[in-house]
């Protein structure tokens, strides 16, 4: 009782920070500042996302705490802002390779880089850094950037030790009276060590700080799994289960007495203590599937640090794993004797791992579907590169510089990428070959002269000015689609010939996310790749630490794919540092309708961290691969309403849906008999269910109507006989049919419908899927004489009742094509006022409805002012002089000889043009108003929110 008692007072005399408004501690830049922003949300501590820009016109005084990531440069005032920060008794956290005008205020100076990957820096010797302090935190770096101290005031607090424990001398941490400075990067491999160790280094600055961080950690081991009643919900009888959740709460209470005698280190500790017990819980209480693919990817192409490929692979099949997609040839060197591509300079002495992988997996039975790096050289061999260079078969940026990428579409290198993988098929028994940089690396590639040649012979079109006529100019659709086949003509080749080889070695991808986005921005069209059969799998890297953000993206990737391939969806386990949430987005993939999942990467922290988790529960069940057994065609047939955001189908409750099922065969599956059902996608039981299908047989349909609203999915179980005549059980699915009550229909399809017409003023839609598109809205439904809306598709009845229109820069820039920019232009024409922001107005793929009055984006400098020229009623109201604008940069724009500048950044560039176009207006806008410097929306307020109201008002045909 005195236990509770205790923590009761502790939890109720403490308050939580918010994250409302801007925070006062702030990460500048991102590279490698994920682990440092884990341990801010472990501790629940509120703090934000900037950039230098912004960061410059903030008052110094409100920041207490800046952590900058290691690659940030120095610009003009950021060393008087730093100094201005310090005389206000702000606080540096520094890593690796600070700028000099970062160190020289921490009072260091940087010495020699030194590599070494044997395990020397395998840890840090934290126990004398300050009070509170973890004795040690683990973390095997491979290299460090040596600092030494220019002050006596400045002292090393921490070593780093080797793999035995061993002091190696060598600085960790630098302890200075304006902050700490790592000589590494922050890992998070030891997230307990690392929450403990950073909330010391905090609480040595900011005493004050130790309370709410310890009842932060204390509520994020509370509210693991959905809380302590929902793990107890999902205990049932499980024994080991209950004894975690007796061990979360002493562990809760000991926490408590910690706290309340003054010592908040020992309490975080068994915070950490209680958040491990209550992971244990909520892995105890997920339960197993049938039929996905379970799998990692793995980078080293020798294996898990120094286990050897045997060890490797056990430690996988016993965690109940089945798959692996190992890295074992890029697009510059091989792990195998290969007759197209130089070796790694291991294999001599190491030998084929190729060959040992496969012994080893499917001795303990794991798949091995071989990763190929397509195109991309940044890691092959410095003569490799070189021949390519001579040969001309590099790829060039817009502004003609080399770019260390294989040009795909230059015949040699698409057939030296096409041979390497048929090589794999030809001379090993590996059970899929899998792409991956399949694509270009980004809209910046690839505009050498040997691309345009090519296009314009493979094409007709004839291109005048290169490359601006790709980019921004007449031919960018032509172009676009152009360079999406020089990637799908690989895709198609290797498909082909490596099923006339061995039929049974499946093909499969690893793809950006947004499939939407990347067809344009990359050339990597991987619905179409499903959609005509090259795939049999693919595997989107949906790498998104936050849950819902995960959620989201999944649920349009299986309404994409729509259940013609298995999608497997990528999760980066590497950069989460909470476990509870891995098995979150895990859990997910089978409740949003995926098949299964691949971890990014194996490794040792993946073995001793994850997997035991995930073997608790999730995939305790051995089970095989969801591509498995015979293709199955399944259609889903009824009437259905789109859903207005989406498009996605929508079937009434009670409403007759039929299901067409058909077994077909290939080369590798002979014979399959299987049983349909329509099932729950949550798996909660059948609704309907069909025996007795086989290859070699018709076409049947299954007919059913769900007695109420959720996602279903047509389940195909069976068993087939494979080439050998080995019997082996299978699962495949099909598209998900989603039901929803008549209420739920009515809602989805009136969301975005335009509200009643104004008796006196504007109708306004603001295009829903962009940057600040709900702060836009929001702003000028307070207007007096506007009524705002959102909308989704620009259709002709929405055009008809809107009088002016917002297209902030829309998340997909390619959203809008050809016909959309025409039909828009029309509108304008005939009398329509039309506001576009940021890349909307012409840059980065998204192309310039209205070149009359602005040709188009030239650039986004990292400034954060602007001013107008005043004089002209689209920009009344606002004061001479800078304004600062929401967003870190801004697009500068060149007019067009209709358009008008009515607004200039820091430099004088041009950020606002304006003009009449027809009987109607347009203004493009680089600024972004609405969003914030972490991407995140923002309120209009200021010039900013003014401006917005005035074009607005003048786009409506003000005076």
């Amino acid at each position: 009782m005195l236990r509770l008692a205790c923590i009761c007072l502790i939890v109720s005399s403490l308050s939580l920070p918010t994250r409302s408004g801007a925070a006062d501690l702030v990460t500048l830049g991102d590279s490698y500042m994920t682990a440092v922003t884990d341990v801010l949300d472990r501790l629940q501590i509120a703090h934000e996302a900037a950039a230098i820009g912004p960061l410059l016109h903030r008052d110094p005084a409100s920041v207490k705490v800046l952590f900058i990531a290691h690659d940030v440069a120095s610009v003009a005032g950021f060393a008087d802002w730093l100094r201005r920060f310090r005389a206000t008794g702000g606080v540096l956290f520094t890593f690796y390779t600070p700028a000099p005008a970062v160190a020289q205020i921490l009072g260091i100076e940087l010495g020699e880089y030194v590599a070494n990957n044997t395990g020397r820096y395998a840890a840090m010797g934290t126990a004398g850094a300050v009070a509170e302090a973890p004795d040690v935190m683990r973390q095997r770096s491979n290299n460090i950037h040596q600092a030494r101290a220019l002050a006596d005031s400045v002292r090393v607090v921490a070593n780093w030790l080797d793999a035995a424990g061993r002091d190696t001398g060598e600085a960790a941490l630098l302890l200075s009276p304006a902050g700490v400075h790592m000589t590494h990067v922050l890992l998070g491999q030891d997230p307990a060590a690392a929450t403990r160790l950073y909330a010391a280094l905090l609480g040595h600055f900011l005493p004050d700080m130790w309370a709410p961080m310890v009842e932060g950690a204390l509520l994020q081991a509370r509210t693991v799994g959905g809380g302590e009643a929902a793990l107890v919900a999902g205990a049932g009888t499980d024994k080991k289960t209950h004894t975690a959740l007796a061990d979360f709460r002493a562990a809760l209470a000991d926490a408590g007495v910690a706290a309340a005698a003054g010592h908040p280190g020992a309490a975080l500790d068994f915070a950490a203590v209680a958040r491990n017990a209550a992971t244990v819980a909520y892995a105890r209480s997920q339960k197993g599937r049938e039929g996905e693919l379970r799998a990692v990817w793995i980078h080293d192409s020798f294996g898990v640090a120094d286990w050897g490929w045997d060890r490797s692979m056990k430690v996988l099949a016993e965690a109940g794993l089945n798959a692996i997609i190992p890295n074992m040839l890029d697009a510059g060197q091989a792990s195998y004797p290969s007759a197209w591509l130089p070796p790694h300079p291991r294999v001599a002495a190491e030998g084929d791992q190729m060959a040992q992988l496969l012994a080893a997996a499917h001795r303990h039975g794991i798949e091995v579907h071989a990763w190929k790096v397509n195109y991309n050289l940044n890691t092959a061999p410095p003569e490799f590169v070189e021949r390519m260079r001579r040969e001309g078969r590099l790829q060039a940026d817009a502004d003609g510089h080399e770019m260390p990428w294989l040009c795909p579409s230059h015949p040699e290198n698409r057939r030296l990428e096409a041979e390497t993988m048929l090589e794999v098929v030809r001379n090993y028994d590996v059970d899929g070959i899998h792409f991956d940089y399949i694509r270009y690396p980004g809209s910046e590639g690839c505009y050498d002269d040997g691309c345009r040649i090519r296009f314009q012979a493979q094409t007709g079109h004839i291109v005048t000015d290169w490359p601006r006529d790709v980019l921004t100019g007449p031919l960018t659709e032509p172009f676009q689609k152009w360079r999406q086949e020089q990637i799908t003509a690989l895709v198609r080749d290797v498909a082909v010939r490596s099923r006339d080889i061995r039929a049974e070695v499946q093909i499969s991808a690893a793809v950006f996310s947004q499939w939407d986005q990347s067809r344009y921005t990359v050339g990597q069209d991987w619905v179409l790749w499903a959609q005509e059969g090259y795939l049999d799998f693919v595997c989107p890297m949906n790498y998104i630490p936050n849950v819902q953000q995960f959620e989201a993206t999944v649920r349009r990737q299986v309404d994409w794919i729509d259940g013609r391939i298995p999608l497997y969806s990528g999760i980066g386990a590497w950069q989460m540092s909470s476990v509870e949430e891995i098995l979150a987005e895990v859990e997910a993939t089978r409740r949003l309708g995926a098949d299964g999942f691949v971890l990014f990467e194996y490794s040792a922290d993946l073995a001793t961290r994850v997997l035991p988790m995930l073997r608790a529960g999730l995939t305790k069940v051995p089970t095989h691969e969801a591509h498995s057994g015979p293709s199955v065609r399944l259609v889903v047939a009824g009437h259905a309403t789109r859903d207005a955001g989406t498009g996605t189908p929508i079937y009434a409750v009670g409403q007759a849906v039929q299901v067409e099922a058909q077994l077909v065969s290939r080369a590798a599956v002979p014979q399959a008999g299987a049983m349909l059902s329509m099932e729950p996608v949550d798996g909660r039981g059948t609704v309907a269910e069909l025996q007795d299908l086989r290859t070699g047989e018709a076409a049947r349909q299954l007919g059913f109507a769900a007695g109420e609203p959720g996602d279903y999915r047509p389940v195909v179980h069976g068993r087939f006989s494979d080439e050998k005549g080995r019997k082996h059980d299978f699962t495949r699915r099909g598209p998900l049919v989603r039901v929803r009550s008549a209420t739920q229909i009515d809602s989805l399809m009136n969301r975005f419908a335009p509200p009643p017409r104004m008796a006196e003023g504007a109708a306004v839609a603001v295009f829903a899927e962009a940057h600040g598109a709900g702060s836009i809205r929001l702003a000028l439904s307070a207007h007096n004489r506007v009524s705002a809306f959102l909308v989704s598709r620009l259709t002709e009845q929405v055009l008809a009742q809107t009088d002016v229109l917002v297209i902030p820069q829309p998340l997909n820039r390619w959203v809008f094509d050809a016909q959309d920019r025409q039909r828009l232009r029309q509108w304008v024409a005939d009398g329509g006022g039309l506001l576009v922001t940021h890349d909307m107005a012409g840059l980065r793929g998204a192309l310039p409805i209205v070149p009359e009055v602005c040709a188009r984006g030239t650039g986004f400098p990292q400034g954060a002012q602007w001013q107008v020229v005043p004089g002209h009623p689209a920009v009344a109201g606002i004061a001479a002089g800078l304004h600062p604008h929401s967003y870190y940069d801004h697009v500068t724009l060149e007019p067009g000889p209709q358009g008008h500048v009515l607004a200039t950044g820091d430099e004088g560039e041009p950020v606002l043009v304006v003009g009449d176009f027809g009987a109607g207006r347009y203004a493009a806008l680089g600024l972004i108003p609405g969003l914030g410097a972490d991407d995140g929306e923002v309120p209009l307020v200021g010039a900013e929110g003014q401006l917005v109201t005035s074009l607005i008002d003048w786009l409506r045909h003000g005076d």
